[in-house]
């Protein structure tokens, strides 16, 4: 785990009170294992304690690590007023992440998760399909509005989706 001041590259909302945050920084050498995340800290001065927020993908030939957040408070509502160029100090990458190294070319993975929980399955699943193994992604949303990667996720393997109120997929 190492600490370091990275710099924003873009942010944008996803679905509503749902955004991508693209960083850079050498911090990404460090990542290289799926479903980690990060230890952000809130630049205000009130608010003390860092966010915890899951890494949805990194690419270390760029430098880039992307995470995705719900705004639930104070703290990610200051994140989400971010842009381009401000700087975040971030800690991590941390804990102990997903394991793939029994998965061989040939088997199927099945992905299962939903809401906040899908942003760490993203890079999961890029990693498996890049070993030949056949993914098929199980992912629930509140509503239609809250679904966000979907293309991401079918590019990748077979993808249903749910939603608690039918809007999109099976309910």
């Amino acid at each position: 785990m190492k600490q370091e001041v990275m710099t924003i590259v873009r942010q944008k909302e996803l679905a509503p009170k749902i955004y991508e945050l693209v960083l850079t920084g050498e911090l990404v050498k460090e990542m290289s294992m799926p479903g980690q995340f990060l230890h952000i800290r809130v630049p205000r001065s009130d608010l003390l304690l860092r966010r915890p927020i899951s890494i949805n993908q990194y690419d270390q030939d760029e430098k880039t690590c992307t995470i995705i957040y719900r705004v639930e408070g104070e703290g990610t509502k200051c994140f989400s007023e971010l842009s381009a160029g401000d700087q975040l100090d971030v800690m991590g990458p941390l804990g102990h992440g997903f394991e793939i190294d029994e998965l061989h070319a040939g088997d199927t993975a099945f992905i299962v998760g939903g809401g906040i929980g899908v942003p760490p399955l993203y890079q999961l699943s890029k990693d498996l399909t890049a070993k030949g193994v056949k993914v098929v992604h199980f992912l629930g949303f509140g509503t239609h509005e809250a679904v966000y990667y979907a293309d991401e996720f079918q590019a990748l393997g077979t993808t249903r989706f749910s939603t608690d109120d039918g809007t999109f997929g099976i309910q």
